[in-house]
């Protein structure tokens, strides 16, 4: 069985390769994009996404930037990248909820949840995020907010959740569940 980071490697000489003879090329930026990135290697992965979204601006490429920058914690740009993706394909619900999940790092949680909302209208499937964000930030941004009473905590994620349930859209009455 060959192994991923030989692979990797390999596609990272041949993308390389492709670099050197036409400099331009965005297919091989963004791949290298998504090789550093699956390394870990985030300046590289955000300098090859950039090159790619500077030559030719598409919805995945912004959306990978957005996605490597949450990584080294840079929310606000990743923010503007989810949102030049929405912008590019509106129905990319995976933007949608990470550009949530990028506000929802902020404690911008009523903002966060218009988005989480979009995200579930275009693909009513995606329910994790919601308690991802929940489990990751709830402690995280109390004390930014002059560290909340546990009842206002509560009072806030009420109001959330409400807001994304609200949007969530019903099954017709007499519909069979699965």
């Amino acid at each position: 069985m060959v192994s991923f980071r030989w692979a990797f490697n390999e596609a990272q000489a041949h993308f390389e390769e492709v670099l050197r003879i036409f400099p331009d090329q965005p297919d091989a930026h963004f791949s290298l994009g998504v090789i550093f990135a699956r390394k870990a290697k985030f300046d590289e992965a955000l300098a090859h996404y950039t090159q790619a979204a500077e030559i030719r601006p598409d919805a995945a490429t912004h959306y990978n930037l957005g996605n490597v920058l949450m990584k080294v914690d840079r929310a606000d740009e990743a923010i503007a990248h989810f949102a030049e993706a929405v912008r590019l394909d509106p129905q990319m619900a995976e933007a949608q909820n990470n550009w949530a999940y990028a506000l929802a790092s902020q404690g911008r949680l009523h903002e966060a949840a218009d988005h989480f909302a979009a995200a579930l209208r275009i693909k009513p499937n995606l329910v994790e995020p919601m308690s991802r964000v929940y489990a990751n930030n709830s402690a995280k941004h109390a004390s930014r907010s002059s560290n909340p009473t546990p009842y206002i905590k509560r009072q806030r994620e009420r109001s959330l959740r409400s807001k994304i349930s609200a949007e969530i859209p019903k099954p017709p009455v007499g519909a069979a569940c699965a």
